[in-house]
């Protein structure tokens, strides 16, 4: 009995540890690149170089990297597959710590049209797993880009007050030129106004409201460095807004921390993105409004 039950037991242990495949992947777009996207997968955080291309190729031409060891950060091998609505695949790699692939995807603007480009890492037991898929490439056409994939787990940089975990660590250079940062986490979509603060230079004020409808409650903390005492507000759903602002030191900007918590499973606060240093905000009045909040 036994003889015969073990070699299934085995093969359905190792169903469940093999990559899922294209069930798993998820959704992203070439506007997410600001030039760097936070991703979901391990904190992936993904950067995407563009520019005209040199010889007016019509199509595009895309290039992988890793980036090289550095903090004790390895990064391991990738692939990016692009599959054109024929359903011929091409592949290039990029072997881990710095390595580039031996050469680019050549893509022709007939190959453009209707494929996806699917982001690939190794994931359970080494094996190769599909994790992120672009639809559309209109926007890359006649240009050269590089995909450099800078980070591929997470980090031990939680704020006092929350384990090591997953959050993803972003920056006003996440928001881009519009202001507009489009998220991993169930499509986070948050926007960020500044303006001017009328108490001076040395008063800084960060705000919270949530998008007019289809959004759930949101908190956004503050951690002073040193361990200080947090503070957090929170936006009520569905065009909510913080009743106060938070107003920290202006010594403590430097060193302070922004995490942006919502909530996740069996509605519990989670801590799902955080800021690392807030100088650039000095003097302002800061909104942060999550717009979107689910896929």
């Amino acid at each position: 009995m036994h003889k015969r039950t073990r070699p299934a037991l085995l093969l359905a242990t190792f169903a469940l540890l093999a990559p899922h495949g294209a069930s798993a992947q998820r959704p992203i777009e070439v506007s997410f690149f600001t030039p760097t996207a936070v991703l979901e997968d391990d904190c992936d955080r993904v950067t995407m170089t563009r520019m005209p291309h040199p010889t007016g190729f019509a199509g595009t031409e895309i290039w992988l990297e890793t980036a090289p060891n550095g903090a004790g950060r390895d990064t391991w091998w990738k692939t990016l597959d692009y599959t054109t609505a024929r359903g011929t695949k091409f592949s290039i790699r990029a072997e881990g710590n710095g390595a580039r692939s031996g050469s680019p995807l050549l893509l022709t603007p007939s190959d453009l049209t209707g494929g996806r480009l699917t982001f690939v890492k190794p994931k359970t037991l080494g094996f190769g797993k599909e994790v992120y898929t672009i639809s559309d490439l209109s926007d890359l056409q006649r240009q050269r880009v590089i995909v450099r994939w800078e980070q591929d787990r997470c980090g031990g940089d939680a704020p006092p007050g929350f384990p090591a975990r997953s959050d993803r660590v972003i920056s006003l250079a996440t928001f881009g030129p519009s202001g507009t940062a489009n998220l991993a986490d169930d499509c986070d979509r948050i926007t960020v106004r500044r303006t001017a603060n009328p108490a001076g230079m040395d008063a800084t004020e960060f705000r919270l409201e949530t998008g007019a409808s289809g959004t759930w409650w949101k908190e956004l903390k503050y951690f002073p460095p040193g361990g200080g005492r947090d503070e957090t507000i929170r936006a009520a759903e569905n065009g909510g807004r913080a009743a106060s602002p938070i107003r920290p030191r202006p010594e403590e900007l430097a060193a302070g921390q922004l995490v942006f918590v919502k909530p996740k499973v069996l509605g519990a606060g989670t801590p799902v993105y955080h800021i690392n240093g807030l100088q650039e905000f000095r003097g302002q009045v800061v909104t942060f409004s999550w717009e979107r909040d689910r896929c």
